[in-house]
């Protein structure tokens, strides 16, 4: 969990949100294809993809003269149980809270 901040540093920027969102709904693609219709340039796209690979939540292989990339599915489950142990820490939290409030 030491690297879970490199995680939430890479969805923090809605674009890599945005490729991670459309590697999880279609699939692997190439980077032509994976930032279709986002404004910025190759080389803006090419540093997001490199966040993300970092993060260990995308992977890249060789398919002839592209690249194509896959989403790592392990790394978003990590992000979801940390999310869920927050989740379980605050209900906690309120639970006592309501009951201190609740007594007479």
């Amino acid at each position: 969990m030491s690297d879970l901040w490199r995680i939430f540093f890479a969805l923090g920027d809605p674009h890599r949100l945005d490729m991670v969102r459309r590697l999880a709904e279609s699939g692997p693609q190439s980077m032509v294809r994976l930032t279709e219709g986002m404004d910025f340039t190759r080389q803006a796209g090419a540093r997001h993809v490199g966040v993300l690979r970092e993060a260990g939540l995308i992977s890249l292989r060789k398919k002839g003269r592209e690249q194509v990339i896959s989403l790592e599915r392990h790394n978003l489950h990590l992000t979801q149980m940390f999310m869920r142990q927050m989740e379980e820490g605050w209900d906690d939290r309120l639970v006592r809270l309501q009951s201190l409030v609740s007594e007479p």
